[in-house]
């Protein structure tokens, strides 16, 4: 159908027809000024009934002209800026390029299990890591972590502590299940530290071949019991053969 449509275009153009200049509009991104607390973001644009291509440019990285209307980019911390312009069938760009910069704080407050997935022997035992990732200051901790009984069997647990400050006073208590392990962290004295640390490591024996997904429940509480948000909460898959 679009095929059809530029063709039409073509024709009105070389038997004196007019073909408009392009137009471009942002529909999805960040707004111009503000903060993100993410570094996967997504941009969605759209042109006019005269635009065929578009070209985006994300810093000083500019693209190739390409039809795609949106494109998601992983972004480093720092002030970024995204803008599009598009051209017509007969090359002619827009006088406007539609702009927005915005600043990218990064993820704070992000606790994912790791590896995301693997793959494992069903003659070997294997860990799966608990992490967080630059969380904001801290008193207490609460996860728990599920996965198929049928399929894995709970070995041990292993936390470290090399990432608390000297003045830290940690108290954790563990209760492991049949498809689940639950774990409650507290900080008596002082919070936890503001960088990304290995909370804990737990070994898992594997029992029979197949996918087992490793799900993760967590919420964060400052000194008064108030939640913290999160903004990462993810899971893992192991593939047992």
């Amino acid at each position: 159908m679009k095929r059809t449509y530029i063709l039409i275009l073509l024709l009105a153009g070389c038997r004196g027809g007019y073909i408009g200049l392009p137009e471009t509009r942002i529909l999805n991104g960040p707004p111009d000024g503000t903060v993100v607390y993410n570094n996967t973001i997504k941009f969605v644009w759209e042109g006019n009934g005269y635009t065929t291509e578009f070209r985006y440019c994300i810093d000083t990285i500019l693209s190739e002209w390409t039809d795609a209307e949106s494109i998601t980019l992983i972004l480093d911390e720092g002030w970024h800026t995204f803008s599009v312009y598009g051209r017509n069938l007969i090359g002619e760009i827009e006088n406007t390029f539609p702009r927005t910069t915005f600043l990218v704080d990064g993820i704070r407050n992000g606790f994912s299990l790791a590896p995301l997935l693997d793959t494992v022997s069903i003659t070997r035992h294997f860990t799966i890591l608990l992490r967080a990732e630059t969380p904001s200051l801290h008193r207490y901790e609460h996860f728990v972590i599920k996965w198929d009984r049928s399929k894995v069997e709970f070995s041990d647990i292993l936390y470290d502590s090399s990432s608390y400050s000297p003045n830290a006073f940690p108290v954790i208590i563990t209760r492991s299940y049949e498809d689940s392990v639950e774990i409650f962290l507290s900080m008596l004295c002082g919070n936890f530290p503001e960088q990304d640390r290995v909370i804990c490591t737990i070994e898992f024996i594997p029992l029979n071949p197949g996918e087992c997904d490793f799900i993760l429940y967590g919420e964060i509480f400052d000194s008064t019991g108030i939640a913290v948000p999160m903004d990462t909460l993810q899971g893992g898959t192991i593939v047992i053969h």
